[in-house]
């Protein structure tokens, strides 16, 4: 694949950051890939472990601990709400940078958030999907700050039922799947992990749907037992990963040709990268579009 469509940011340039949010069990160690893309690109990605999720629950309370998280509301609110807390962090240290510092050159007017299965739920709720708790309908995580969202294998998405809860959606998105992304266990099918980009009208979207990938691929093959071991909170180096056969490697390749056109479209206002989206039709996978 060639990722040739669009310009890179300059190094002196004003960066734009691209958060991400992890799936169940999932670090801050995990999506490795996708971080070194993006930081390669000119982002400044940054990947958020989310506490009450993340792979320290199932290391000290175990798979049942992981299932049960996402019917916790208040797990399932406090994630929307750490990606915008990390904004805010962000922005107080944008704002005492010394000039020429990373922290001075981040443009903070052009922030995407990715998520990966329970992760995509939570860059959903940043960008406007509404969340019906039992007891409050309706409730929204916005933050007005996110400007497009990257939406990795979506889940059912059981408190967000109908097409009114994505209405107010309005920000540009990239769905991404794949022919064997479903799940007997969540009960998923390939429907689930569509139904945001349908129900979404009001701005751009694109549905990604890869020849052959299921939901681990685009964890880049970091099973929840993995994940365990690698994402320990007190650990720094690289995350151990099965090597690559050539099909993954090519899924690989189409998730990074595609997340930066994405970002480099709606994040950068690259010409070059919209231009290039509307009438490609990739090998190996499939690409719809709405407006």
């Amino acid at each position: 694949m060639c990722r040739s469509r669009s310009t890179l940011q300059t190094v002196g340039a004003d960066l734009s950051p691209s958060l991400f949010s992890h799936g169940l069990g999932g670090s801050r160690q995990g999506y490795v890939y996708l971080g070194r893309e993006w930081a390669r690109r000119g982002y400044v990605s940054i990947h958020v472990q989310h506490v009450g999720s993340d792979s320290e629950l199932l290391r000290k309370k175990g798979l049942w601990a992981i299932y049960r998280a996402p019917f916790n509301g208040e797990e399932y609110a406090d994630r929307p709400l750490d990606i915008s807390f990390v904004i805010d962090v962000l922005e107080r240290r944008a704002g005492a940078a010394e000039s020429g510092s990373l922290w001075g050159k981040l443009d903070l007017s052009r922030i995407g958030v990715c998520g990966h299965s329970y992760g995509a739920h939570t860059a959903l709720t940043l960008v406007g999907m509404l969340v019906n708790f039992p007891q409050h309908d309706g409730r929204s995580f916005r933050d007005v700050r996110v400007k497009a969202a990257l939406l990795i294998s979506p889940p059912a998405m059981a408190w967000s039922p109908t097409a009114k809860e994505f209405a107010p959606i309005h920000s540009p998105t990239m769905h991404m799947s794949g022919s064997r992304d479903t799940s007997r266990l969540w009960h998923i099918t390939l429907l689930h992990r569509r139904r945001a980009f349908d129900c979404i009208r009001a701005a751009p979207r694109y549905f990604l749907n890869i020849e052959g990938a299921a939901h681990s691929t685009f964890a880049d093959h970091e099973t929840i037992l993995l994940a365990k071991g690698n994402g320990r909170l007190d650990r720094t180096d690289p995350p151990r990963l099965r090597p690559r056969n050539a099909d993954h490697q090519r899924q690989i390749d189409l998730i990074l040709e595609f997340s930066d056109a994405f970002w480099d479209a709606y994040l950068m206002g690259s010409d070059a990268a919209t231009s290039w989206l509307d009438p490609v039709e990739p090998s190996g996978a499939a690409l719809e579009r709405g407006e």
